[in-house]
C-alpha cells in the first residue's frame, strides 16, 4: 500500500509546474568613458517577457552636439516581437542610430520641452550590434541632458547569456541600467562614469500633453509631480516617489477586449495618491474605452475617469496597466463591469467585461494539495 502511495506522490510532484530562479547582475560599478559594462544573465527561460533599459545622465555644454550610447553591444539572445524606444530631454534635435549590418537612423526635432522620443519595432536577433546610440544637439538651457534606450521583447536563446557593450558619450555622468522579466523588476544598477558633478540635478521628468490640445504640462514642475513613459504615451502624476513606469510585454487578455496602446509596468515606490494616465487616440473617441490592470498575468478592468482627451485610475505599485476598448461589443457575454466616469458632463457607465483566465495550478496551490495528500495517505497506513 505504501509503494503504490509513493508512486502515486511521485507523478502528482511531476505535475507541479518548476520554478525557475532568474538572476541579473551587472558590472563594473565604476568605468571610464569607452570602458565595456557587462549584464550577467542566469535562468531566463525562452517566452518570457524581457526587457533592458540603458539610462544615461551626464554633463553637456549648452547649444553643442552629443552623442550617448553602446559600441559593439553583443547579445546572445533574440527578442521576438521587440521594440526599440528612445528618449532625450534637453535637445535640440534627436537622432537614433542603429546599427548591425545594415543602419537604421531616426531623426526629429524635439518638441517645446526639449523632449525627443520615438519608438521602433524591430525584431532583436543574437549577434554584435555595432551601433546602438542616440545623437544630436543640446538645447541652449541644457547642462544636464538625460537620454534613455530600451530593449523590449520576448525571449529565445540560452538560458544563460552575458550582455556586453562599451559605454560612449559620456565623460562625466552616470549610467543605469534596469531589468525586467515577466514585468517584474530583476535588476537596478547604477554605474559611475568619470567623476560626475555631484550638484547637478536630472532634468524635468518626461512629460506629454493630452492629445492636440493646449494642455501641456509646465516646465515648473519637480520630478516628484510627474513622470512619463519612454514612448510617451501612459503619464504617472501626483506622488509619485521613485516610481517609474516601463513599456513591457502585453500579456494575454480576454477575447472581446481591444489592446488601444501597449503595457506599462508601474516600477519603484509610489509615496502617496497618484494616478496613471492615458491620452485617448483620436480614431477611438467615440469607443468604450477603460483602463484595465494586470497582477500575475491576469487583467481586470480599473475604475476609470475620462476628462477631456484623457482617461486616468489609480495605480499600485507592480502592476501593469494598459488603455482598451471592446473589439466586438454585440458579443460581450461576460459579467465582469469596468466603471468610467466622464467628468464632462460627468456620467458613468458600466459595460460587461470577461475576466482574464490563467490555467494550471500554481505552485503554492498544487503544495498544499499535495501536503493533504501525503497526510491522509500516511492516516491511513
Amino acid at each position: 500500500m505504501k509503494s503504490i502511495s509513493v508512486i502515486f506522490i511521485i507523478l502528482f510532484i511531476m505535475l507541479i509546474p518548476a520554478v525557475s530562479a532568474v538572476s541579473i547582475t551587472a558590472s563594473p560599478d565604476h568605468i571610464q568613458e569607452g570602458s565595456q559594462v557587462s549584464v550577467q544573465i542566469t535562468g531566463l527561460e525562452d517566452g518570457s517577457a524581457f526587457s533592458m533599459q540603458i539610462n544615461g545622465e551626464f554633463d553637456v555644454k549648452q547649444g553643442e552636439e552629443f552623442s550617448f550610447g553602446t559600441n559593439n553591444l553583443v547579445i546572445p539572445i533574440s527578442l521576438d516581437n521587440g521594440e526599440i524606444s528612445a528618449y532625450t530631454k534637453g535637445t535640440k534635435t534627436t537622432t537614433l542610430n542603429v546599427k548591425a549590418g545594415k543602419t537604421i537612423s531616426v531623426t526629429d526635432e524635439s518638441d517645446d520641452q526639449g523632449i525627443f522620443r520615438t519608438t521602433q519595432e524591430h525584431n532583436i536577433s543574437s549577434g554584435t550590434y555595432e551601433l546602438l546610440s542616440l545623437s544630436g544637439k543640446v538645447a541652449d538651457d541644457t547642462t544636464t541632458l538625460v537620454s534613455e534606450l530600451e530593449m523590449t521583447g520576448i525571449k529565445r536563446g540560452p538560458e544563460d547569456a552575458e550582455i556586453s557593450f562599451a559605454a560612449e558619450g559620456i565623460t562625466n555622468g552616470t549610467l543605469t541600467i534596469t531589468c525586467y522579466v515577466d514585468n517584474h523588476e530583476e535588476m537596478n544598477r547604477k554605474i559611475i562614469i568619470g567623476s560626475p558633478s555631484p550638484t547637478k540635478k536630472p532634468e524635468t521628468p518626461h512629460s506629454f500633453s493630452s492629445g492636440g490640445d493646449s494642455s501641456a504640462v509646465s516646465s515648473t514642475q519637480t520630478p516628484a509631480d510627474e513622470r512619463t513613459s519612454t514612448d510617451g504615451i501612459a503619464r504617472l502624476s501626483g506622488r509619485i516617489g521613485d516610481a517609474k513606469l516601463l513599456k513591457v510585454v502585453i500579456s494575454e487578455f480576454p477575447d472581446d477586449w481591444e489592446a488601444v496602446t501597449g503595457a506599462y509596468l508601474v516600477t519603484g515606490d509610489l509615496e502617496g495618491s497618484s494616478q496613471i494616465s492615458f491620452r485617448i487616440p483620436e480614431e477611438f473617441r467615440d469607443s468604450t474605452l477603460f483602463i484595465a490592470s494586470s497582477e500575475n498575468g491576469k487583467w481586470s478592468p480599473a475604475h476609470s475617469l475620462i476628462n477631456n482627451n484623457e482617461i486616468s485610475t489609480s495605480p499600485d505599485e507592480g502592476s501593469t496597466y494598459a488603455l482598451m476598448a471592446f473589439a466586438a461589443p454585440a458579443t460581450t457575454t461576460s459579467t465582469q463591469r469596468p466603471m468610467v466616469t466622464e467628468t464632462t458632463p460627468a456620467t458613468e457607465t458600466k459595460t460587461p467585461t470577461p475576466a482574464a483566465t490563467r490555467s494550471g495550478l500554481s505552485p503554492l496551490v498544487a503544495l498544499g494539495a499535495l501536503s493533504l495528500l501525503i497526510a491522509v495517505i500516511w492516516r491511513r497506513d
